[in-house]
């Protein structure tokens, strides 16, 4: 099966090498759209491989990315932006996607990182149509945050992915450029209001700024709206669902929160995020016993999907809830045990660390306590050795 890659650029000339030598090994085609660059990116796509078209910007995403699809000539195509990565690792397993008949769109792992981070598990994480047969029904739609429309395929089949594209777009930006982006987009978001205010996409986006901006009541006002007007089984609908449980949580509505996680579980049965969320609503109700079952749940589910959680780390944040509950059930043994797994995954974390050692010390000698912590954690850390020698 052949792949293209499809990408609409600007002004790229800080990353686009690293983007389109992610996946030189990949695809077997590099389509690039320039939209009007002023620097060396129309010529570094070229020293990579990639066949350039240019296209006059006209305020409308989808327009350039239809633009992009249309020149592909592969049986897949995969969407990606200059600011981003293939994970070198997901190659052979992407690969071996393209011959699954049964499939037509694939969601992928977007993460958003630092380039200067090493661990791979770190992040912003959520899933995006990606990848998907070269098929003229799938085009963009939206001038700003613009999606895949679907909604043509009666027999459409989409399937989830482990396969990540790492994301470093705050990294890679100036000051400037960041501010520009900002600037171009609150226009182009004004101006798709202008056209449709009931655009489901739209305001699913202009949920998730108002939710980034802390404004809960627009935030939730926003999501509601999507989920009326996207279609019931559309592949949003399990973020809107997550989003306004987020924003019933932040408003203290912790009951109608609840009856919005129940319905989730029934929807979206094996997206674990929602198990986190219960936990989260009975610790606050101080029901620690069913929050404990439900952080279990979502431990459990370790190797099953997550919605969309602020950190990858969503299970061990759900271990570190386990800690918490059997603390305050008086259960110091699956406490201890809970803290220490969260600090064999992250050795910095310091409030972890803080009720590990309370309990070590109040179980077992100090020096026992203190040899304990120091194999798990890395003492020259100026944060954990404040801990450790408030602790000791």
């Amino acid at each position: 099966m052949k792949l293209s890659l499809c990408m609409i650029v600007k002004n790229e000339e800080d990353c686009l090498a690293r983007c389109l030598q992610s996946v030189a090994s990949l695809v077997d085609e590099m389509i690039v759209v320039d939209t009007g660059s002023t620097d060396r990116t129309i010529e570094i796509a070229e020293e990579n491989g990639a066949t350039v078209f240019t296209d006059e910007w006209r305020d409308d995403f989808s327009r350039a990315r239809n633009v992009s699809l249309e020149k592909a000539t592969g049986d897949w195509i995969l969407v990606m932006d200059a600011d981003e990565e293939f994970c070198l690792e997901d190659i052979p397993a992407a690969r071996e996607l393209l011959d699954d008949e049964t499939v037509k769109v694939y969601l992928v792992q977007i993460i958003s990182r630092s380039a200067s981070d090493s661990d791979l598990s770190t992040g912003t994480v959520h899933r995006n149509p990606r990848l998907f047969r070269n098929d003229p029904r799938y085009r963009f739609e939206g001038i700003i945050h613009e999606e895949i429309d679907l909604a043509d395929d009666e027999s459409l089949a989409i399937a989830q992915t482990p396969i990540r594209i790492f994301h470093y777009g705050f990294d890679d930006a100036t000051v400037e450029k960041q501010t520009e982006r900002k600037d171009r987009n609150q226009s182009l978001l004004d101006k798709a209001l202008a056209q449709d205010s009931d655009d489901a996409t739209l305001s699913f986006h202009m949920g998730e700024k108002s939710l980034n901006e802390g404004d809960w009541q627009e935030a939730l006002t926003r999501f509601k709206s999507a989920r009326t007007h996207f279609a019931p089984d559309g592949y949003l609908q399990p973020f809107v669902a997550q989003n306004i449980i987020s924003c019933l949580i932040e408003m203290g509505q912790l009951e109608p929160a609840l009856m919005e996680v129940i319905d989730a579980h029934k929807l979206y049965p094996n997206y674990s995020e929602f198990f986190y969320f219960e936990g989260e609503i009975f610790t606050k109700i101080g029901q620690h016993g069913r929050a404990l079952k439900s952080f279990k749940r979502c431990v459990a589910r370790r190797d099953l999907p997550a919605v969309r959680s602020h950190e990858t780390r969503l299970h061990d944040d759900a271990m570190f809830g386990v800690g918490i509950c059997s603390l305050m059930l008086g259960f110091d043994q699956q406490a201890i045990e809970a803290f220490t797994d969260c600090l064999q995954v992250d050795p910095s974390d310091t409030v972890a660390l803080g009720y590990l050692g309370q309990l070590l010390l109040k179980t077992g000698a100090p020096l026992n306590a203190k040899a304990k912590l120091e194999k798990l954690v890395d003492s020259t850390d100026p944060a954990v050795a404040a801990v450790l020698q408030k602790l000791f």
